[in-house]
């Protein structure tokens, strides 16, 4: 018993330390529908909601449970969060018994294996990259098109190519947005702990930029 409290205060200090997540179940509906990106991998469409938490628990870079180096420690855990939810009376205990022993089955084999290819390093660069480039856009299309100095040569004159070439670059930018939008909106199934509440975010970035700026 004082072993498991142990490795629940590990579990717990992973997350107060770790500021990125993927895949982490965050609602109360299923994990498929906090992130449909699972949907498109073939080796988890067969799981119910539950054996795909089991899967993430065990197998993700991402999971408070990663740094267990103990196989059968972290796989009792696993079952014990994955699990929780179901209702006791229909549990299949045998099922259980062999999921803490390692004896996943085909199924869920495979889908460890998957859920073991992603990286969560590449997923908030890519994200980061993004988000960057959304503030750029908006510095271009917020730029005071009143203030003439902008398109003054170095006479002092108002220069119509340079005021030409600021409207196309609006355009082109504005052009952008929707697309960059629907990309951050995916979020590469990433999500940040909220650095004054200590919990992960559901809200993506997109609402939090528009909170700021109100």
């Amino acid at each position: 018993m004082e072993e498991e409290e142990k490795i629940q205060e590990v579990v717990i200090e992973t997350i107060r330390i770790s500021e990125f997540s993927i895949f982490m179940p965050r609602s109360s509906n299923n994990i498929f529908s906090d992130y449909p990106e699972l949907k498109q991998f073939p080796e988890f469409k067969a799981l119910q909601n539950s054996d795909m938490l089991f899967v993430w628990y065990v197998a993700c870079e991402a999971s408070p449970l990663h740094k267990i180096t103990s196989n059968a420690q972290r796989a009792k855990l696993a079952v014990e969060l994955a699990y929780r939810d179901v209702n006791y009376k229909n549990l299949d205990r045998k099922k259980m018994s062999n999921l803490e022993a390692g004896n996943w089955g085909d199924k869920i084999g495979d889908a460890i294996q998957r859920m073991k290819s992603f990286r969560i390093g590449p997923r908030i660069r890519a994200l980061q990259i993004l988000e960057k480039g959304f503030e750029n856009l908006e510095k271009i299309i917020n730029t005071d098109a009143s203030d003439q100095s902008l398109f003054k040569n170095t006479q002092g004159e108002f220069d119509f190519g340079k005021y030409k070439a600021f409207v196309d670059c609006v355009k082109n930018a504005t052009a952008m947005m929707p697309d960059l939008i629907r990309q951050i909106e995916s979020g590469f199934s990433v999500i940040r702990k909220n650095e004054e509440t200590e919990e992960y975010d559901t809200m993506s970035y997109l609402d939090g930029f528009h909170e700021e700026s109100d």
